[in-house]
């Protein structure tokens, strides 16, 4: 019997990121569906979506989902991450857009009116850090 287990697991593409966040998803979607039905059918949909991705053998298609969910995933926390260092780096620096290239730049605060050049297009502007 361990051995019709373990054979049909071979080639499967088990449980991966995606699957994990889809586990987590319709767990929450589950219990917040006690104040609405259509919740519980989203949470119960997320479960058998996930259910399929893990038994599925086509492990490119799967693997192609999973980069791209990790690509947002990504995205969302260099987001997070970015507006922290900004909160963190706020009383001693000011940052500024280039107006050619649109690149974020941070200068010091307290210099009066300076100019900045930016080192990726070259363009200079003036303000007031």
């Amino acid at each position: 019997m361990k051995e019709r287990i373990q054979s049909f697991f071979i080639n499967r593409n088990g449980a991966d990121d995606f699957c994990k966040f889809l586990s987590v998803a319709s767990l929450i979607f589950i219990l917040l569906g006690h104040f609405q039905s259509l919740l519980t059918a989203i949470g119960f949909s997320f479960m058998i979506f996930c259910l399929f991705r893990m038994l599925s053998r086509n492990l490119y298609k799967r693997s192609a989902e999973n980069d791209a969910y990790l690509k947002i995933r990504n995205d969302i926390s260099r987001w997070f991450v970015k507006k922290k260092n900004h909160f963190q780096q706020q009383k001693t620096h000011r940052f500024y857009k280039c107006p050619a290239c649109k690149k974020e730049l941070r200068v010091p605060k307290g210099k009066g009116k300076i100019v900045i050049t930016c080192p990726k297009c070259s363009e200079e502007f003036i303000r007031k850090s």
